[in-house]
């Protein structure tokens, strides 16, 4: 037995001769590994933390006030959202889940969902959020708020528009036999994400955009390899708001140089390296008819410095080609540069776009209304509305959700 150990061919072999106590190594490994990727998650992703800091809870549990009195009808009005009565009018909102199988694992993925009330179960636009560091199911309006206004402005007084429908996806909401699941890589992130957005488009149809912001941009970019195998599944416009150009550059700017150089080598190790610029170049590389925008602040305090757009490999694409990289900026008087990351996309306008370019972005234009164009501009012509609302099921709707009043106005609009 000992001869047969030092020969080489049966060296080569041990884990066959000892399967307990490979496996057992193995197992002691990889714990290791996960040890160690779990400190790297716990360091820039907060949601997929083991446990929230007090700061944190009470951090979330305020926003998920301000989520609630947001939808009540008996709360009043924000002064600072002006559709806020509108989105109450117009759309409803609700969560929903699924189960999606990822490296052989079986996960019931949550998220949430706004979309046009009376649309006749006609096929609405879906617009999908991958959400960002602190947000929640249950938190975030502010995201979703200045597109849904900017839905809301371009389509009043049409009688067509097509219905709206956004999908917000939260790192918060995956479960695992009805535990919060953790994923063990950056790589598995994108899989449980492209496996998830595969789910949602088989029911709710092809998805017309997605926006990621800061974290969100990371997990949408480790899912590019899966997407871009995907025909029929990626959107033609993608946006990445306000993402780091890679998790070594981000590891610097979060601890400086010497700590910021180990985080990075424990992040290649433990499996929780992208490189964000990189996988966006790849992407590219084979997709035809692909937008993709990139938005910075350059006083991002996550960020500054280390942004999506100032990323190396992205340096040579071009606008012709649908690839944009912009910057936006505010006087400290209007807006604190801590709050620089976070303001929404109602906020990102042409008066603040570095520099100013009317003919991308109007002065009172919003990224908001920008990205919104393409859903406005999906309307239905009355022969069109007819053939597809005749191809659904039979429904009285059709004779009284229809108001007289759109009808005249409609009308008044094509004749």
């Amino acid at each position: 037995m000992i001869t047969s150990i030092s020969s080489t061919s049966n060296y080569l072999d041990f884990s066959s001769s000892f399967p307990s106590v490979s496996n057992k190594i193995q197992k002691v490994w990889n714990s290791f590994k996960e040890s160690i990727g779990g400190a790297i998650r716990n360091t820039f992703f907060l949601p997929l933390a083991n446990k929230l800091s007090i700061e944190n809870q009470n951090k979330l549990r305020k926003e998920v006030l301000f989520y609630q009195d947001f939808w009540n009808p008996e709360k009043p009005l924000n002064p600072e959202l002006p559709y806020q009565e509108a989105i109450r009018k117009n759309f409803v909102q609700k969560k929903e889940s699924r189960s999606i199988e990822a490296n052989g694992k079986q996960l019931q993925i949550e998220y949430s969902i706004i979309e046009s009330k009376n649309s006749l179960s006609l096929p609405a636009q879906n617009l999908v959020f991958i959400l960002g560091n602190t947000s929640t199911l249950d938190n975030n309006i502010v995201t979703p708020y200045p597109f849904l206004a900017s839905y809301l402005k371009k389509t009043e007084g049409l009688f067509f528009p097509a219905p709206l429908r956004i999908i917000c996806i939260s790192q918060y909401a995956i479960l695992e036999n009805g535990e919060f699941y953790r994923a063990k890589t950056l790589d598995e992130s994108g899989l449980i994400l492209t496996e998830t957005l595969k789910s949602i488009s088989l029911e709710k149809g092809p998805i017309a955009q997605i926006v990621a912001h800061s974290l969100g941009t990371i997990i949408l970019a480790s899912a590019l390899k899966y997407l871009s195998n995907e025909k029929d599944l990626l959107p033609s416009h993608l946006y990445f708001d306000r993402g780091p150009s890679s998790i070594e550059l981000a590891s610097y700017k979060k601890l400086g140089n010497w700590a910021g150089w180990v985080t990075h080598k424990l992040a290649q190790f433990s499996g929780w390296d992208l490189n964000l610029g990189f996988e966006i170049q790849k992407h590219l590389k084979n997709r035809k008819n692909q937008t993709v925008i990139l938005s910075e602040v350059p006083h991002d305090a996550h960020f500054g410095g280390v942004s999506l757009p100032s990323s190396p490999y992205l340096q040579d694409l071009k606008e012709d080609k649908g690839f944009y990289k912009i910057a936006f900026d505010f006087a400290d008087q209007l807006q604190h540069l801590v709050s620089h990351h976070s303001k929404h996309n109602g906020f990102l306008n042409g008066y603040h776009l570095l520099p100013r370019n009317p003919e991308f972005l109007k002065n009172n234009e919003s990224m908001s209304d920008k990205l919104m164009n393409p859903f406005s501009q999906s309307l239905y012509n009355p022969v069109t509305y007819l053939v597809d609302l005749l191809s659904q099921p039979f429904s009285l709707k059709f004779f009284y959700v229809m108001p007289l009043k759109k009808l005249y106005t409609y009308l008044r609009q094509i004749t």
